[in-house]
Parts: structure tokens; sequence; C-alpha cells
């Protein structure tokens, strides 16, 4: 078994406590990175301390050679984009604070 390590920059929220399973239907297009969606959702499946749901702006692994990463300026676009998509799937959030710029190391 291997293990892969890589970082995520995106916005994105933990949706953990509004979600019990991250792989029931309605969530498989974001947990498996279909291409047509422009969100992810990042699950600890080793230790389930998070359920990340956002927009990743770049992702650096042990394969990738190219370290530079541009952000876009449509931070409070992106906001309004994610808050939208998680109420079409019947989440709402207590607060939009919850999305936070994020950089983290997911470990599959």
């Amino acid at each position: 078994m291997s293990i892969e390590r890589t970082t995520y920059i995106g916005l994105y929220v933990d949706i953990d406590k509004y979600i019990d399973d991250p792989y029931e239907d309605k969530m498989l297009p974001y947990t498996e990175g279909h291409k047509d969606i422009e969100f992810d959702l990042i699950y600890d499946g080793m230790c389930g301390d998070y359920m990340y749901f956002g927009k990743t702006y770049g992702k650096i692994d042990e394969y990738e050679e190219n370290t530079k990463l541009i952000i876009n300026n449509n931070i409070r676009l992106d906001m309004i984009d994610i808050i939208q998509e998680l109420i079409k799937l019947g989440i709402r959030l207590e607060d939009e604070d919850e999305i936070l710029h994020m950089v983290f190391m997911h470990i599959s």
C-alpha cells in the first residue's frame, strides 16, 4: 500500500457537521472529482478529521514539477459560488466565515 501526500491550496469549508457520508449519491461527483464539476470534496478517509468542500486553486504532490501558483482575485465571487452550490445540495452554513483560505496536506 502506497501513501500519497498532496498539498491543496484553495477556498474551503469543512462540511463534516453537515454531511454524514461523503459517498452518498449527491456528493459523489465532488468526491470523485468529475470533470464537469468546478468544486471539490476532499475527505480524510483515514481518520475522518475533515471533509473540505470548495474550490481548489492548485495542488502540489510529490510528482509535481511546477510549484508556481497564481490565485485569482475573485475570492468573494468564489465564496458566493461555494455557498450557492452548498444550498443546491441542501446545506446551509451557519456562518459564511466558515469558508476559509486554506493550505493543507492531504494523505491518501
